[in-house]
């Protein structure tokens, strides 16, 4: 959808509470020699929770979600992680229970989404997964659509049931009607917190418990989908000035 007439969507039905890790950010500042690309953003994650980061393109997003992961070091500020900072490298971090998916999946391209999700998480029971195994059969990842490659690396994350869960743009390059069948995904899982870095206001709507707004490099406004979209600022900035009718 566009980003700048957004038309309010059906109010998302209460999904049960689940359990999930806790995740704040303080004072994390980044800069690329001059640039600065993230300044002094304190972000605080609820347990259970999906919160989800818009913006408009180099508003800070994905680079938010590299220093969580350990992708890129903060020259200030501290990540802390059920309370304890969380600091080390990706596979450190992964190990404290920190998933994350890349905007651009990465999927092995001679084994089968069996093979994949098996070799993810060999112990995990992939019953629940049975309808969608028989419809994509014994495909090679390099044959996969777009959109079930994006489905095989979420769901290799999902079965080893990080306590939290970073998206980059998971929506990127997807159909409208695998968006939704996404949606109906990530609103069945029961476990974990998400923060998702994300464009499509649709599908924010209809995910997010929470939405902070980002702009050159700063978190400007947190709260509902609503209180965000509705935020003159925000408004001025991403949506355009006549933006959200209702």
């Amino acid at each position: 959808m566009s980003v700048g007439v957004l038309s309010r969507p059906a109010v998302r039905a209460p999904r049960p509470r689940r359990d999930g890790g806790t995740l704040a950010c303080a004072g994390v500042s980044v800069a690329f020699g001059p640039t600065i690309v993230l300044e002094d953003v304190s972000l605080d994650l609820h347990a259970g929770e999906v919160h989800v980061l818009i913006g408009p393109n180099g508003a800070g997003k994905t680079t938010l979600a590299n220093v969580i992961s350990g992708h890129v070091a903060a020259q200030s500020g501290m990540v802390t992680f059920d309370g304890e900072a969380l600091i080390g490298p990706p596979h450190m971090r992964a190990r404290r229970g920190l998933g994350r998916k890349f905007q651009i999946p990465r999927v092995f391209p001679r084994l089968t989404v069996r093979e994949q999700l098996q070799l993810a998480a060999p112990r995990a029971d992939l019953s629940p997964l049975q309808a969608q195994l028989d419809e994509v059969g014994d495909v090679p990842g390099e044959q996969l659509s777009h959109g079930w490659k994006q489905w095989v690396e979420l769901q290799m994350v999902l079965l080893q049931r990080p306590s939290v869960i970073v998206l980059d743009e998971p929506t990127a390059g997807m159909p409208r009607s695998d968006r939704g069948r996404l949606a109906e995904e990530l609103e069945a899982v029961e476990h974990g917190t998400f923060l998702v870095v994300e464009h499509d206001l649709d599908f924010v709507a209809r995910i997010a418990d929470r939405v902070s707004f980002m702009h050159n490099g700063r978190v400007v406004r947190t709260g509902t989908f609503d209180e965000v979209t509705d935020d003159p600022v925000v408004r001025s900035a991403y949506l355009g000035t006549g933006a959200h009718g209702h």
